[in-house]
């Protein structure tokens, strides 16, 4: 006998939406049907990556310090040789 518990009831409500584009779990066919054109082909998708440069620019600069790092222990070792 439980008191006061009710059986869980879905109202379809999205508290957060984690429908994520490129995810495994991504709903493709909400895609394809909102943005289906008049020929019922979804439009070509755009590759949008702003993040690019920054992100090109971070691993470019961890290198050099790294390059740095071993040269200098190269140098280091020289002179103790």
């Amino acid at each position: 006998m439980s008191r006061g518990k009710r059986p869980f009831e879905d109202d379809g409500r999205t508290i957060a939406n984690m429908d994520i584009d490129g995810m495994p779990w991504h709903d493709r066919r909400r895609d394809k049907s909102a943005e289906a054109d008049a020929s019922g082909q979804p439009p070509p998708k755009k590759i949008d990556m702003p993040w690019l440069g920054g992100v090109l620019s971070a691993v470019g600069l961890v290198a050099l310090v790294f390059a740095g790092a071993f040269a200098a222990f190269l140098l280091l070792l020289r002179s103790v040789w």
